[in-house]
């Protein structure tokens, strides 16, 4: 039995594909694409993580438009579901079976725990942590015994792991470019 612990963006959800879909929504809106684009950057500067509320009080107060906060449930009505890989539940079906699998993901806890719900990816997890800097805190303070895994989609995170966890076998992997289907800890 290993610890396989997953990245959620990009890694496991095709996050690429629901932020086009959340700007085309914007976009229906009224709004330039120019102008989504703009307030997107400066939304996550301002608040360090992406949500569409922080998105929308950005282009609120930057822009000349004034969309009304109930829009915001236009994004939230996407089919999630339908960002992520098209094989990934059934890897991580038969994955859970004899791992442990542990979604390690950075980000706005409120809108993750959104995102991964909507995916239908938690019950495939037998723990799921939000954390909103440096995974590698939550990592070192875990004692992870026997085989562990690492994918994400991020190289210089990646790297970091792997000289911060040297006994972690670090696998590089970007849902946008790869399939779970070969992934090398899939042969456990």
């Amino acid at each position: 039995m290993a610890t396989i612990i997953f990245d959620f963006d990009d890694t496991l959800f095709e996050t690429h594909k629901l932020k086009d879909s959340i700007f085309e929504t914007m976009n229906t809106w009224g709004l330039p694409h120019q102008t989504i684009l703009e307030t997107y950057e400066k939304s996550i500067k301002k608040f360090l993580h992406y949500t569409p509320e922080n998105h929308l009080l950005t282009i609120n107060e930057m822009t000349e438009f004034n969309i009304p906060d109930h829009r915001i449930s236009e994004i939230k009505n996407l089919d999630f579901s339908f960002y992520q890989g098209q094989v990934t539940k059934k890897i991580l079906s038969n994955l859970a079976k004899n791992n442990t699998l542990i979604l390690l993901t950075l980000g706005d806890q409120n809108f993750q725990e959104f995102k991964i719900a909507k995916s239908g990816l938690a019950p495939y997890f037998h723990k799921i942590q939000i954390v909103p800097a440096q995974k590698e805190k939550f990592l070192l303070a875990q004692n992870y015994q026997g085989q562990v895994f690492f994918i994400n989609d991020k190289k210089i995170e990646n790297d970091l792991i792997r000289k911060m966890f040297p006994h972690f076998q670090v696998i590089d992997f970007h849902i946008k470019t790869g399939s779970l289907k070969r992934l090398p800890v899939i042969k456990l």
